[in-house]
């Protein structure tokens, strides 16, 4: 894939809801980003929280989604933009196996781990799996379960890709500059405490 177009489905690929590092083991756990440069344009970011969008299924939804594991791939998210890539860029992008819904170890609460990342539920016909994905992406951004944050220059915001997922609405970015730095922490289990 040329640079440019890497520029390209990396910004493009920003504007689905996805969560940071969802397709690799271990996945991402904390991410920051840091307001640099913003335009005088609205060039927000949205936040979905996941926790919520759990609490707020059925009861018997969450029966069903008990066990069930989703395959989340880069290569999968960024073809739905229409970016292709090669067979040695996909062998690259294997993509990595998650539950779908996870256990917030401190907290002790449930949440959906979803992502546009997210290709299909493991063990499940590949249409019905999906479409199960897609009714809970739909559920999880729901207005009700999303601020919207308005960068200034300065901001610091940082979220727990375990339960939130998030989008960078549209803006002219071929006549308006955002710099936005991020750092995204892996998911790698604490180690216990000597007794």
């Amino acid at each position: 894939m040329k640079s440019d177009d890497r520029r390209r489905h990396y910004t493009l690929g920003n504007r689905l809801w996805h969560t940071d590092a969802s397709f690799v083991d271990p996945c991402g756990r904390y991410s920051m980003l840091h307001a640099r440069v913003v335009p005088p344009v609205p060039a927000d970011t949205e936040y979905a929280d996941m926790r919520t969008a759990y609490d707020t299924l059925p009861a018997e939804m969450q029966a069903q989604l008990e066990g069930l594991r989703a395959h989340h791939s880069v290569a999968y998210s960024r073809h739905l933009l229409g970016f292709e890539f090669t067979p040695d860029e996909q062998e690259k992008v294997k993509g990595a196996v998650h539950p779908l819904v996870r256990t917030i170890p401190r907290s002790g609460r449930r949440s959906l781990y979803l992502a546009s990342h997210a290709s299909r539920v493991i063990d499940w016909p590949l249409a019905e799996g999906r479409l199960l994905l897609r009714d809970l992406m739909e559920h999880a951004t729901q207005p009700e379960l999303v601020y919207r944050h308005s960068w200034r220059v300065g901001d610091l915001v940082i979220w727990d890709n375990r339960c939130t997922m998030h989008r960078a609405r549209p803006f002219d970015d071929t006549k308006y500059r955002r710099e936005l730095r991020r750092v995204t922490t892996l998911d790698i289990p604490e180690p216990a405490l000597a007794a």
